[in-house]
């Protein structure tokens, strides 16, 4: 990476095609009869540039482009124009980016290629390339789709400056292109969509999942490496548990004096390399200016704490005589548990009380400087609660003694739950739930908690909700207690699901898309009978006139799946000809994907047959993705199982109507499926709690 060149390209090329590189054409030479009438085409001089940024493209693609030509797509004749979409949303980001950086885009243009056989994106400087199945989203106006859309264009935008204008030294750097990419695929659609709720959805899309993957493999963000070719460079770790460091800076620096350092940073190292420490060197300059940090600590000491070690802390909380005793410990496994024992973290704190509730002050108001344990001097009475991490800044999680934890519940189980911020209710829940999992808290402190969500309503708390009862699902698919299971969600989301509206109006928001998709998901999936009945009515409208039908494909994706989950006599053939002859490839694509639905065990393939319909001329199917599921199956029940025999004959209507769909009716024995018992201990604690909360909590 640290090796750089200016670099002269010349392409010769047939007439009829076109070529573009990273900077834009000087001229074009007369045909050359030496080598068959082909033209050659010559391109300005590179600026200093890495050898991985150099690329060039030589097509009989079609071109759309910004007023001043400065931005450009280039795409295939039949979708060109669906990619305007895509087009603006580059010039805004890249306005965004501009102003942020205080820097001008250093290149005189910027292509960029949707290519429907390059697999993600690739931001060469000037060129970015693209699969050309990302460009078109929006086009399917879809609601993940076009999140989707909004987080790779910016991710490859961003890289125009982290990892193009400054390139990290070495490939034990790459968190300085990578980790800042994805920080600012929020911190960019934060600012374009503020009804995103983006900076909230980083904490339960990319920091718990960072989280949850410390638990499976961990990898510091830093280490060394010498052939990069042999080296085995954790994605997650470079892209998301840095990102997630990265945004705990910008906290705890104040996003003033980290945007400050940052502009800094890039003029100072414009068209060269940098590795972290010019970087932590940079921004504990910028601080120092406006003293943001307490004396002793500086930037360097506290992020080669987070960024040259793995795994990540757990600050446990203890009560003593009034005050509060705050101790970390690194999460470890059985296995690990004498190596890392003594690992230590500069960790930001900051925290509210009960007594004064305040969590829009996400200062850290104390520091764990390097050691294990710091006393807070904050007198607290046995009546009030305390909760660290405001708005879940720090990347670390928190333990809180038996006492605080039934404070804190006992509050979230009031009227006046909401003055707990969104995103640490989310955090109380994902928190309390990995603590469980690793026997750390009883299970019913989680499910006392989680009793709160009765009365909640925004989906970023849900969204980790979501997750969570994904898990519970899958260890307790089959169980004895499944049912009750299942009332004890959906007694949860009876005031969420009576909140959205199953009818979609124009006005919706995009988080009101994203809920709705979300909570007749799960809803239906768990059998609600209001659910499932509406799925079947909107099934049978659709097979019968499928033009006529005015559903998103958000929601007809729920619908084929609760067809393919609770109807034996789906007629496959018919939905697949009927999705063939009147729609699009992605209504074949969501109707492919839908079979992991399934769980009738009977019917699994004439998948071949079905798949060679796909030879036809309509567009860019993500084939591979749908033969995935397909070939996994049941994902979403973890059975492992894949039944060659298919053959779906019809009726799903009558079916569904004619009476309630219970769990047990669908087609499985015990011998079909495999599920992960929970411990016994918990298992049996759970199954008294589940079955007391029925009782007590019905279902209407």
């Amino acid at each position: 990476m640290s090796l750089k060149a200016k670099f002269n390209i010349k392409i010769a090329r047939p007439t009829d095609y076109c070529a573009v590189s990273n900077m834009p054409l000087i001229n074009t030479s007369a045909p050359d009869s030496s080598i068959d009438g082909r033209v050659w085409d010559s391109f300005e001089e590179t600026p200093l540039m890495p050898t991985y940024l150099v690329a060039f493209l030589v097509s009989d693609l079609d071109k759309l482009s910004t007023a001043d030509g400065k931005l450009n797509i280039w795409a295939q004749k039949n979708v060109i124009m669906k990619t305007n979409y895509t087009l603006m949303l580059m010039q805004s980001t890249m306005e965004f980016l501009e102003e942020y950086t205080g820097i001008k885009y250093t290149l005189p243009k910027l292509d960029s290629v949707a290519d429907p056989c390059f697999n993600g994106g690739m931001e060469n400087w000037g060129l970015i390339v693209y699969n050309e199945w990302i460009v078109l989203r929006s086009y399917y106006q879809v609601v993940f789709l076009e999140w989707n859309l909004h987080s790779i264009v910016v991710h490859e935008l961003a890289h125009m400056w982290f990892g193009n204008l400054v390139t990290p030294a070495w490939w034990d750097d790459m968190w300085l292109k990578e980790g800042f990419a994805t920080y600012f695929e929020f911190l960019v659609n934060h600012h374009l969509k503020p009804d995103w709720q983006m900076d909230e959805r980083f904490v339960v899309n990319v920091q718990q999942h960072a989280l949850i993957k410390e638990e499976q493999e961990s990898h510091p963000i830093i280490k060394d490496i010498g052939n990069p070719r042999a080296a085995n460079i954790s994605t997650y770790t470079v892209y998301d548990k840095a990102a997630c460091i990265i945004r705990m800076m910008a906290y705890f620096l104040t996003h003033g004096t980290f945007q400050k350092g940052l502009r800094k940073y890039l003029k100072t190292y414009a068209f060269g390399v940098a590795d972290a420490d010019d970087m932590f060197k940079v921004l504990d300059d910028a601080q120092r200016e406006e003293n943001i940090l307490p004396s002793g600590i500086n930037v360097k000491t506290v992020m080669d704490s987070w960024t040259r070690q793995n795994s990540f802390p757990i600050l446990h909380i203890q009560r003593l005589d009034g005050h509060i005793l705050i101790t970390q410990k690194a999460f470890v496994t059985d296995g690990e548990a004498n190596r890392e024992k003594n690992k230590l973290w500069w960790v930001p704190i900051s925290y509210t009380t009960s007594a004064n509730i305040n969590f829009t002050d996400t200062q850290a108001r104390v520091w764990l400087r390097g050691v294990p344990s710091v006393k807070l001097q904050e007198n607290l009475t046995d009546s009030h609660w305390i909760i660290l991490n405001l708005q879940v800044t720090g990347f670390y999680r928190v333990n809180y003694d038996q006492h605080t934890w039934s404070l804190i519940t006992k509050y979230m189980n009031t009227a006046q739950f909401k003055n707990i911020h969104l995103l640490n209710r989310a955090q109380l829940l994902h928190d309390a739930f990995f603590f469980v999992s690793h026997s750390d808290l009883n299970i019913t402190t989680f499910l006392d908690l989680s009793v709160y969500l009765i009365h909640e309503t925004e989906f970023i708390p849900w969204s980790t909700f979501f997750t969570i009862i994904s898990v519970f699902n899958r260890d307790l698919f089959g169980s004895d207690i499944y049912d009750s299971f299942r009332h004890y969600v959906l007694v949860l989301m009876k005031k969420l699901h009576e909140s959205v509206n199953y009818k979609e109006q124009m006005t919706d928001t995009h988080m009101t898309k994203v809920t709705r998709f979300n909570v007749l998901y799960w809803a239906c999936y768990l059998g609600y009978s209001p659910c499932v009945k509406w799925a079947a009515i909107h099934y049978t409208s659709w097979l019968q006139n499928p033009s006529s039908s005015l559903l998103s494909l958000d929601l007809k994706t729920v619908i084929y799946c609760t067809a393919m989950s609770y109807d034996r006599n789906v007629e496959w053939q018919n939905l697949w000809e009927t999705s063939v002859v009147h729609n699009t490839s992605m209504e074949m694509l969501n109707i492919l994907t839908s079979m992991q639905c399934s769980d009738h065990l009977q019917d699994i393939a004439a998948l071949a047959r079905n798949l060679t319909l796909l030879e036809t001329t309509l567009e860019h199917v993500e084939l591979e993705t749908a033969c995935h599921a397909v070939r996994n199956g049941l994902i979403s029940t973890n059975l492992k199982v894949f039944n060659k025999q298919l053959n779906y004959t019809q009726s799903m209507a009558p079916n569904l109507l004619d009476s309630d769909v219970n769990l047990q009716e669908r087609d499985m024995s015990e011998d079909d499926f495999e599920y992960s018992p929970l411990p016994e201990e918990i298992y049996r604690t759970m199954k008294i709690w589940l079955l007391n909360f029925e009782r007590h909590n019905y279902l209407s």
